[in-house]
């Protein structure tokens, strides 16, 4: 690389850090590979943020800032949905833990018509890893939840 600097892995918080500062750069009137320079990156890695832009702040606000890569699944649409119904359970405080997200994973598989999705503890322990998704106890926090809410997120958290 002629410009000596080194390619490195950017965590998509990383990423949407860049893409702020480009758009302070860009107000400030200043050129694409300037800002590159200043942020310490390859011109190329900031042509690619910037052509990634959308896919990048779908996957923040999908829980992924940690993760470098942008990966699609096999059952990328049976993940989002899943995704989205854990993140409504644990708004509701809703205990969770891998048997209760393998039983919805199934339900939304047979919903999809996905035949060949088995929810393995292999797939179990990718999924959790790749949306940061960590166990922990509620403690007297579940009992503050209406019981009506409760059975309402049951009912309706079908995809």
């Amino acid at each position: 690389m002629a410009s000596g600097i080194k390619r490195k892995g950017l965590s998509i918080s990383g990423k949407l850090n860049i893409l702020k500062k480009y758009d302070e750069g860009l107000i400030e009137k200043k050129k694409q590979k300037d800002i590159a320079n200043e942020l310490g990156i390859p011109p190329s890695t900031l042509k690619t943020l910037l052509k990634n832009i959308h896919e990048i702040e779908q996957s923040s606000m999908l829980g992924g800032s940690k993760q470098q890569k942008l990966k699609h699944g096999k059952y990328e649409k049976l993940e989002n949905l899943l995704l989205e119904w854990f993140q409504q359970a644990c708004s509701l405080n809703y205990p969770i833990n891998g048997g209760v997200i393998t039983k919805k994973a199934m339900e939304i598989a047979t919903h999809l018509n996905l035949t060949e999705f088995s929810g393995s503890a292999d797939w179990l322990d990718k999924f959790r890893s790749s949306h940061g998704i960590v166990y922990r106890q509620i403690s007297g926090e579940a009992e503050s939840v209406n019981n009506d809410d409760k059975a309402s997120w049951k009912n309706n958290a079908k995809p």
